[in-house]
């Protein structure tokens, strides 16, 4: 996905917070120097080049930590069916 700029000054669409709040959270360089989120949504390209970080690995980063919570949601849904049918089999023996 190719997020757009923002829409008439500081309203923004739902989109560009989703995606470049996923960026936000997989750059811990942006908190620890003390960017705020809110600043950061105003120009997000030019922040990171500031700080030294290249926008397209952050827009790796940003889907990888998507992706990672894809693969979490996974996991667990597989566990809680592993779980309900090992309860089915010892409910079947005994």
């Amino acid at each position: 996905m190719r997020a757009e700029r923002p829409v008439k000054g500081l309203i923004f669409a739902d989109e560009w917070i989703e995606f470049w709040g996923r960026v936000y959270d997989a750059v811990p360089a942006l908190r620890s120097r003390g960017v705020l989120f809110e600043t950061f949504l105003i120009a997000p390209r030019e922040v990171l080049a500031a700080l030294g970080q290249p926008v397209c690995i952050a827009h790796v980063r940003g889907d990888l930590v998507v992706a990672a919570g894809r693969l979490e949601r996974a996991v667990c849904e597989l566990a809680r069916e592993a779980t309900v049918t090992l309860e089915r089999c010892e409910g079947a023996r005994g």
